[in-house]
């Protein structure tokens, strides 16, 4: 049986994971994933040039904008007693001036107008897409693919997709082939591997497009 992840490691492979789409998108020649970047490049501007940087090293001196907030807004709000209130989650294990300085600010943002049509919060920390976190052995596999497989050969239709993602999974001693892409003798298995593979194809596209907007990993 699997050891559980620990909650740490967890999320850097979560912010791993939108780097390296976020590299992606930066390598794009998709016109839409171009002009989007045009748009968030004040908002990615903290992360630098990620072109030929390895996640780890890019991690150590970045590491700091993924620090989750001390006060955090509730989504259950049955027990408000006015509409026009927020309820919130304020941890006893930090100091009372950082809380009382996470909560100004948390005050200030939620007053700002038209703030809550927003889906991406445009702050000096880079949070997930609030109700929309990712299924990581999902995302990583659509990724390793996309990046990997998909792209360099030039988005070929999905039965030869499958047969080079067969490959090169076959290549790779530490990653093994997700059992939703394993075929076996029957045609119904065929057909349903090769529509799990091109859903998997349209979620990559979905997610560049995305991370280049400023969130992750977003509806896809």
């Amino acid at each position: 049986m699997n050891k559980p992840i620990p909650p740490l490691l967890l999320r850097k492979e979560t912010y791993r994971l939108w780097f390296e789409f976020y590299k992606l998108c930066c390598l794009s020649t998709e016109i839409r994933v171009i002009k989007n970047l045009e748009r968030t490049k004040d908002f990615y501007s903290s992360w630098g040039d990620v072109r030929g940087v390895k996640f780890d090293d890019w991690w150590d001196k970045h590491q700091n904008l993924f620090t989750e907030p001390v006060v955090k807004v509730l989504d259950d709000l049955k027990n408000r007693q006015t509409e026009n209130s927020l309820i919130v989650e304020i941890p006893l294990n930090q100091s009372t001036s950082k809380i009382v300085e996470s909560l100004k600010k948390l005050i200030e943002s939620e007053q700002k107008p038209n703030y809550r049509k927003k889906k991406v919060r445009f702050t000096k920390s880079y949070l997930l897409t609030k109700g929309s976190e990712p299924k990581l052995e999902t995302i990583r596999n659509v990724l390793n693919i996309y990046r990997d497989v998909y792209l360099p050969n030039r988005k070929p239709k999905i039965p030869k997709t499958l047969e080079l993602t067969i490959q090169y999974y076959d290549k790779k001693k530490r990653m093994v082939l997700p059992d939703s892409l394993k075929l076996t003798s029957h045609l119904s298995n065929q057909k349903n591997v090769e529509r799990n593979l091109g859903r998997w194809m349209k979620w990559g596209e979905t997610i560049m497009l995305n991370v280049s907007s400023g969130e992750f990993p977003g509806k896809y």
